[in-house]
């Protein structure tokens, strides 16, 4: 019998020292607080070759109840570990930090989890694969560079962070910001291991937006020399040859590494749809 594929959720904003543990033993979603981001580096460090599939993601919520930070991200976390991005998809959630209440079982239910238990540190839930609804037709994604917004870059023990209020998101059943789709806008951030960072971009340019980001004009992203020209591809956690261009008012940031992850953070909004001029 194959093993159950499971995610673990922890909305705990205090589990710090017990993630590498969990970590080991499958996926790990955290909610994001100063002791779970340290945790998580070094969990990170542990497994670098991790995918998101059995890696650690953190993600940031504003709600005032574990509960709801956790119903939050469930779309998230059924969407990077669901049908459309795992084969076999995950059948088992375990929550550490919130509480089994009436809306959190409505909202499973309507991903197909039927089976419910309480345990000491939260819940437990399951499903089948032939209880999930059925998954719409599958959707590639892709960043376009060009109109996102990036607002910071620190450098956090050798790797580099890069937050960007919002990235513009093409999805299509074909190919991204070619052909046709919807357009999105998130919240965002892409860490690169082992970091080297080039270039900067000037006050004017965040000023010329309120103050608000750089709004992005172009970009590329290389991986092992494969260059792809204002399009970053979603997932991505990757390890290799990093090269990020990043292009803003004629200025250039460049930031070298040996590893690249993206984390979508918050809920996408849509924009608008996509349809290409033809001859």
């Amino acid at each position: 019998m194959a093993a159950e594929y499971g995610v673990f959720v922890v909305v705990d904003k205090e589990y710090g020292e017990h993630l590498c543990e969990l970590a080991r033993q499958g996926a790990v979603w955290i909610i994001d607080t100063p002791i779970n981001r340290a945790a998580a580096v070094k969990a990170r460090a542990e497994r670098p070759n991790a995918s998101h599939l059995v890696g650690v993601t953190t993600f940031t919520s504003k709600a005032s109840f574990p509960e709801e930070s956790f119903l939050d991200e469930l779309g998230m976390i059924d969407l990077h570990h669901g049908p459309n991005s795992a084969d076999p998809p995950y059948t088992v959630l375990e929550i550490i930090g919130a509480s089994l209440t009436e809306s959190v079982k409505t909202a499973l239910a309507q991903h197909g989890f039927d089976e419910f238990r309480s345990t000491t540190i939260g819940f437990r839930a399951v499903r089948t694969v032939s209880s999930m609804p059925l998954a719409p037709p599958k959707q590639t994604r892709a960043i376009e560079v060009h109109d996102s917004a990036l607002d910071q870059i620190t450098l956090e023990q050798g790797v580099a962070v890069l937050h960007f209020p919002q990235v513009y998101i093409h999805s299509s059943e074909g190919r991204p910001a070619i052909d046709d789709g919807t357009c999105w806008t998130q919240e965002a951030v892409i860490r690169i291991g082992d970091a080297k960072i080039e270039g900067g971009f000037s006050k004017e340019s965040r000023d010329a937006y309120g103050g608000y980001a750089h709004y992005l004009s172009d970009g590329s992203l290389t991986i092992d020399g494969i260059v792809s020209d204002n399009l970053i591809p979603i997932p991505l956690d990757v390890t290799g040859e990093i090269d990020l261009s990043l292009e803003c008012w004629g200025e250039i940031v460049r930031i070298q590494g040996n590893s690249a992850l993206l984390e979508l953070i918050g809920t996408a909004v849509h924009v608008e749809e996509f349809r290409p001029a033809r001859d």
